[in-house]
């Protein structure tokens, strides 16, 4: 079992999302498409750099604490984000057992090679994800980043190109959530529901 630490950094802020993928509960379909649940997601205060880092490390390390696997951590490498995926790659270094990659978010319309993938094309996929039930969140939990999905819009452009722009919200926690789920899941990384046991008739 893992779990995946999504980041996005804002100018006073960082936000950080955590799921852990899991098979879903109709396991004999084909293909098996992992869901992802929610188990976590704040607004990490980065005014004070050295405690808002103790706060992400913190939180990944509690990640890892919970699942038997690893912690694949996606942070946002665009903008102001180089500077603190730089910085939180040397607090990892001692947590054994997490994995940071780097995603740059780029433009609609901009290159989307290697690790580089628009805003539009990193929001429509979550989008996707959460209108198929793939995205599970306890009811009343995170009411911040359930309003910012629902403030989420999408609309065409005059040059008939997507995108997707929230509605008088901020964005910051959907982004991480985003980058959580971007990402193909390893088959081997998956764990199912309980399996119920089997009686069977001796022979």
């Amino acid at each position: 079992m893992m779990a995946r630490v999504g980041i996005d950094f804002g100018v006073q802020d960082a936000a950080v999302v955590v799921v852990e993928p899991a098979l879903p509960e109709d396991v004999y379909s084909f293909p098996v498409e992992p869901v992802f649940h929610v188990r976590f997601c704040e607004m990490v205060p980065m005014s004070d750099l050295r405690r808002g880092l103790d706060r992400v490390e913190e939180i990944v390390r509690r990640a890892r604490a919970r699942v038997s696997g690893w912690v694949e951590v996606y942070a946002d490498a665009s903008s102001l984000g180089r500077y603190g995926v730089e910085l939180v790659r040397q607090r990892l270094w001692e947590i054994k057992g997490a994995y940071l990659s780097e995603i740059e978010i780029v433009a609609a319309g901009g290159s989307e090679q290697g690790n580089r993938v628009s805003r539009t094309a990193l929001l429509l996929n979550l989008a996707t994800l959460v209108r198929n039930g793939r995205v599970i969140m306890p009811e009343g939990v995170f009411p911040e980043l359930v309003a910012q999905l629902r403030a989420l819009q999408i609309r065409v452009s005059n040059a008939r190109r997507l995108h997707v722009e929230p509605v008088e919200a901020e964005d910051d926690l959907a982004v991480a959530l985003a980058l959580c789920v971007w990402r193909p899941v390893p088959a081997d990384a998956l764990v199912g529901p309980p399996i119920k046991r089997t009686v069977r008739e001796p022979i």
